[in-house]
């Protein structure tokens, strides 16, 4: 089986039902229908998912100011 990349915001995970690709802010699977609210487990993955965009994006802020200062000091 494979599995297709589809973007979506707040990245992308596999219902837990029909494996189908959907979004992680989803409550309701849009192939399925099956409703995640009630997936404890689901939940979990949804609340913990948003902190790491967050790390991502200061990761990437950091480097690039790393890399300005690194460039002011040796040009």
């Amino acid at each position: 089986m494979s599995f297709k990349y589809t973007h979506r915001p707040g990245g992308t995970a596999h219902c837990p039902e029909c494996k189908e690709p959907i979004s992680r802010l989803a409550n309701i699977c849009p192939h399925c229908r099956t409703d995640l609210t009630a997936n404890q487990e689901w939940q979990a993955q949804k609340s913990s998912s948003s902190g790491c965009s967050l790390l991502l994006i200061m990761g990437l802020i950091c480097t690039g100011i790393v890399g300005l200062t690194l460039g002011g000091l040796i040009g």
